[in-house]
């Protein structure tokens, strides 16, 4: 239900002098907090507040935000919302880690963000045959893709949203059950053509390499090149599917690459330079949440982040606010490798670990070309992400439910 709260366009709020917009993901992520907050209070509910040592860098990571806006003060609004979404996507993390109590339910998780990616992927579809097609076929590709999005947001951060679930949906088609994999088979296939409607080169590429960067832990998972090309023949099979549904999309991107290689664009190497610049003359407490617009509209272009993830939280943040969130990034990468290597022999778990483990790599690969943390749906996604890795974890670790506060063993 969160997830596809997080569809729908929200309502402009004007406070002061500001317009934010109430989606409603905020609304019943509020309810459904309070809720949960009553029963907690009339005992009929228990938190589980997951691994201790990720809990408490994530108090650090909103002191350090709150700390850093408190010294700079350049936009607080803008501030707030920065600390916001991280808050809102930890609690998704909460959630998820507070009410599965068996690891069967971690399979309803899985197929929600597979149908949720096809959802989202179908809106793409129907989208482009009403409307940006005609479009497309009138320019170049890359001058259409501007264009191309929904009240989610535009076609680089639709792709971002895509791309982890894509590796999900593959999985899954490994399943034993065959109304599963006939599920699996539909959504992969809308989430293909939703990535290639965004004509998000970044997220192709980082799939790519995050899949190359994998290669050992499928090697050790017991996968081999008839796998590898099994799943290349069903994504093949898939976009020929997608292509006879969506005709001449294919032919878009190709021009659209073709358009971008005869005139390439180094504003993205500008942003990522200002960036840099602002993190050397702010190097302890940075600029504040949310503030590098302000350096990108003076110096670059009119654009609110860096499209680098690493250079946009070392320059908003400096090294106070940088370090805790990076040791969080690198202690989730470091679990769910181990995660990988713990279900190597496990038939019905290595499928899914190794493509939560394929997810996180490709993501923070394509966070670091395009804006992914600091929305509101990607860190969300990012963070149920997390969960999964800690209640998959955990079930290999011990039967039993995992109680508040457990330390996640290595």
């Amino acid at each position: 239900m969160l997830l596809f709260a997080m569809i729908p366009e929200g309502l402009e709020v004007p406070v002061f002098g500001r317009v934010p917009i109430v989606s409603p993901f905020d609304i019943l992520l509020m309810a459904v907090v309070c809720f949960l907050g009553c029963c907690a209070l009339f005992g009929s509910f228990t938190p589980n507040f997951g691994d201790r040592y990720i809990f408490w860098l994530c108090i650090f990571v909103i002191l350090a935000q709150l700390f850093t806006l408190l010294f700079n003060l350049r936009d607080v609004q803008r501030g707030f919302l920065a600390i916001k979404v991280f808050i809102f996507g930890y609690i998704c993390y909460l959630l998820c880690t507070s009410l599965i109590k068996r690891t069967d339910d971690v399979q309803k998780i899985l197929i929600g963000l597979m149908l949720w990616g096809a959802a989202v992927g179908t809106l793409l579809v129907y989208h482009y045959l009403t409307d940006w097609a005609s479009v497309v076929g009138e320019k170049a590709g890359y001058v259409a893709k501007g264009e191309i999005g929904i009240s989610m947001g535009r076609s680089n951060y639709l792709a971002a949203l895509l791309l982890p679930i894509l590796p999900i949906a593959v999985s899954i088609l490994f399943s034993k059950s065959r109304i599963q994999k006939f599920l699996a088979v539909i959504c992969a296939t809308l989430i293909l053509l939703g990535l290639a409607i965004t004509m998000s080169k970044g997220a192709i590429g980082s799939l790519a390499v995050g899949s190359i960067c994998s290669f050992p832990i499928f090697w050790k998972a017991g996968l081999r090149l008839k796998h590898l090309l099994f799943c290349a023949f069903i994504l093949g099979s898939l976009m020929m599917i997608g292509e006879w549904l969506v005709p001449s999309l294919l032919a878009f991107n190709y021009e659209m690459i073709v358009y971008r290689l005869n005139q390439p664009d180094f504003t993205r190497i500008d942003l990522w330079k200002t960036a840099w610049t602002v993190f050397l003359n702010h190097p302890l407490l940075g600029i504040g949440p949310n503030a590098i617009y302000i350096y990108n509209y003076q110096y670059v272009v009119d654009d609110l982040y860096s499209h680098n993830f690493i250079l946009n939280t070392l320059a908003e943040m400096g090294i106070l606010g940088s370090i805790p969130f990076f040791v969080l990034l690198v202690a989730l990468i470091r679990r769910s490798y181990h995660l990988c290597i713990s279900t190597i022999n496990d038939p019905k778990l290595k499928f899914i670990t190794v493509a939560l483990f394929v997810g996180f790599i490709s993501t923070l690969i394509h966070g670091m070309v395009e804006p992914t943390f600091q929305g509101q749906q990607y860190s969300g996604i990012f963070w149920i992400y997390v969960a999964l890795t800690y209640l998959l974890q955990h079930s290999t670790n011990d039967s039993n439910p995992p109680r508040p506060f457990d330390r996640c063993a290595d």
